[in-house]
């Protein structure tokens, strides 16, 4: 109740908040102590466990309190730069017997439409598609190394976490593990190593252990197709962008994207963000205006 009241512009029948523990609770302390120490004596590595690491196990935990075939994972840095609806988001063609969601006529197959890029071979992005195939015990697929997933927003299948939740339950964990607690060991495993050797290891991403599980397993043509449409290019990455970030180019043009992000990492106010998108809204709006509306 409490988040909801932060949140008064949205009805609270349409809103549900789930805690991170409540999608995996092998984030709560006690079990990430018992995890860290199968890893390391000391089994203090959940101490240092970032955020990041975090954050990408819980958006494919909460997956299973999900109702519909697909969610859209947005992150706080991340705004809207028109009217979007879910329908915007899906690819429309006529159902076949190979479809897996339709209408329920069964005459509109549905898609999801994901933001994909072309993988850099000297980035960070090969190791981490090698890593999370490994995670997996999966060969990497050949197309993995042409394009890979973008990062958020983007819209994942619950199927298909699902599927690969089974998989690692049954094929890769432990025996009492859970499919979660294997990633958090893993991931505990990356750490040590990097720790230790300096190396670069991470042990999975979220993006490219589904990417990779999909493609592999033949589910992404199931449930996804690729997208240049969703985020757009008036991003801002760095405070040197700020001088010249002109984000109301970009609204109203659905080629240019639903979306953008603001690095969150350049800690910039609520109130600097605003006063640059008022007017994108409303071109009538003052600066001081918008810097009310924040503040309020």
């Amino acid at each position: 109740e409490g988040a909801l009241q932060m949140l008064p512009c949205l009805p609270a029948r349409k809103m549900r908040v789930v805690e991170d523990e409540a999608c995996a609770p092998e984030l709560q302390q006690d079990q990430l102590a018992a995890i860290a120490l199968r890893t390391s004596t000391s089994g203090q590595f959940h101490r240092f466990m970032s955020g990041w690491v975090k954050q990408q196990l819980v958006k494919l935990a909460c997956s299973f309190t999900v109702t519909t075939p697909w969610f859209l994972i947005l992150d706080a840095d991340t705004f809207f730069l028109s009217p979007l609806e879910a329908l915007d988001l899906m690819q429309q063609k006529e159902c076949t017997p190979d479809s897996v969601v339709c209408d329920l006529k069964r005459k509109v197959q549905f898609r999801a439409r994901n933001e994909m890029h072309q993988t850099l071979r000297d980035s960070e992005q090969v190791a981490w598609i090698s890593q999370s195939a490994h995670t997996l015990h999966m060969p990497i697929a050949r197309e993995l190394y042409a394009r890979s997933m973008g990062v958020t927003p983007q819209i994942l299948s619950t199927a298909v976490i699902t599927s690969m939740a089974f998989y690692l339950n049954n094929n890769v964990t432990g025996e009492g593990e859970s499919w979660r607690e294997y990633l958090l060991h893993t991931a505990f495993q990356a750490l040590q190593n990097r720790s230790e050797t300096g190396s670069n290891e991470f042990g999975w991403t979220e993006y490219d252990l589904y990417w990779e599980y999909a493609r592999t397993q033949g589910l992404w043509v199931k449930y996804h197709t690729h997208s240049r449409l969703q985020k757009s290019e008036a991003n801002l990455w760095s405070r040197a962008d700020l001088e010249e970030w002109s984000p109301c180019d970009f609204t109203g043009n659905i080629h240019t994207g639903y979306w953008a992000v603001v690095q969150s990492t350049l800690k910039l106010s609520g109130a600097e963000i605003w006063e640059r998108l008022m007017p994108c809204l409303d071109p009538h709006s003052s600066a001081d205006a918008a810097a009310h509306h924040t503040a309020s």
